[in-house]
């Protein structure tokens, strides 16, 4: 439920271009796929576009946290 949510809210997010709320929707996706140990869920969250975002926003720390070295 709170992934649907949350999916809801970052596709919202996109729609209105708030990066900054679209940066907090993806790092909490992130971060339940983690807890439901699913890191390839998550890494799916951190694609080009996504990542250049998050940097841009000041989030990368979640992506930094689960991407690959």
């Amino acid at each position: 439920m709170a992934r649907t949510l949350l999916q809801q809210a970052w596709r919202q997010a996109q729609v209105e271009q708030d990066h900054g709320r679209e940066c907090n929707c993806l790092t909490y996706l992130a971060m339940a796929e983690l807890g439901a140990s699913d890191a390839i869920a998550a890494l799916s969250y951190c694609g080009d576009t996504t990542v250049q975002n998050m940097e841009l926003n000041g989030c990368n720390l979640i992506y930094h946290a689960i991407a690959p070295e």
